[in-house]
């Protein structure tokens, strides 16, 4: 009797043993097929099969990464800046940033990602009361960001919308921030059957900021554009027009584009904030703190007094957006 139940034991354990062995195989196999499958892609001449190749490598061990990825460090093209990203995303995965110091990647982007690592907090800031005497967008911006205390929202709303490039931006985010749901509703079905083609335009995009849509009788351009940019989520529509014709950005637009699709447009405000391309430099870093509040308020505001400290500000911000995943 013992000896049957042991033999039944014994019997089990093997076949117990037998499954893990063969579920053990199959994971191996699948490994080594995704590694022979990263390789082949990262081989291949074309860019794109390359940069697959790289988006493929965020699931293999830290070392099986670097020996895959840092071959490519040796170009000079998209391929390599990827391949330099993916290395620094896996790197913070794994808590060892050390290991890449020395391996080719770019300096600036290692070091934001060593200062990302310290875990740093969100800002605060100490509210000032408001100085109405100073001109409408200065406000506009103290109020998007709670450095001022915002007045009424009725009150608000009657302040002229018109940046000093012509852009509503500002006024639309002060707005959005200030007002509630229901007030925004009400103010965009007003301002959307307005005479004034900058109420118009606000009126679209508050629409798109709460998530929802509006129309407006319109044969100006821009107005056009932004209806469709924003009702259709038509973010190639938003990356073909954001240029003026002196090459600088149409803030109006790029918010425009930033609610037809935040994730594929905030490359292009980026490039284009660290190219310099922005009449006024405080444009493209709203756009940040609107869309990656977690991320942007998180990094020193005085790194944003020059040209200089922004750059830092903008290398700490676009790592963040990696390093998160966008």
């Amino acid at each position: 009797m013992h000896y049957t139940a042991f033999v039944k034991h014994a019997s089990f354990l093997s076949f117990m043993s037998t499954i893990a062995i063969a579920v053990l195989a199959v994971f191996f196999i699948a490994k080594n097929q995704r590694v022979s499958q990263i390789q082949n892609l990262l081989s291949s001449p074309a860019i794109t099969d390359k940069l697959a190749g790289i988006n493929m490598t965020t699931d293999v061990p830290f070392e099986t990464a670097i020996e895959l990825l840092v071959p490519l460090l040796q170009d000079e093209n998209e391929a390599a800046e990827a391949a330099q990203r993916a290395l620094v995303v896996s790197a913070c995965k794994h808590h060892n940033l050390p290991a890449i110091e020395h391996l080719g990647v770019d300096p600036a982007l290692l070091d934001a990602a060593t200062w990302w690592e310290t875990d740093p907090k969100v800002q605060t800031t100490t509210k000032m009361p408001t100085d109405t005497s100073l001109a409408p967008s200065i406000n506009h911006l103290a109020w998007f960001l709670e450095r001022n205390e915002s007045l009424p929202f009725s009150e608000l709303i009657q302040i002229p919308l018109r940046d000093r490039d012509g852009s509503v931006l500002l006024g639309v985010l002060a707005i959005e921030k200030i007002g509630t749901l229901e007030e925004l509703q009400e103010l965009i079905t007003l301002w959307a059957t307005d005479v004034d083609v900058e109420r118009n335009k606000a009126a679209l995009l508050l629409a798109g900021l709460i998530g929802a849509k509006s129309s407006v009788e319109t044969h100006q351009n821009e107005l056009t554009a932004i209806q469709e940019i924003c009702n259709e989520s038509n973010y190639t529509l938003a990356w073909r027009t954001m240029h003026e014709e002196d090459g600088t950005v149409n803030p109006d637009i790029a918010l425009a584009g930033m609610l037809a699709n935040a994730d594929k447009f905030f490359p292009v405000v980026i490039e284009s904030a660290e190219e310099n391309k922005w009449e006024h430099p405080e444009h493209p870093i709203v756009l940040a703190i609107r869309f990656a509040p977690n991320i942007a308020n998180r990094i020193p505001m005085h790194l944003l007094q020059n040209d200089e400290t922004r750059t830092k500000w903008w290398c700490l911000f676009s790592c963040g957006l990696l390093l998160e995943g966008r």
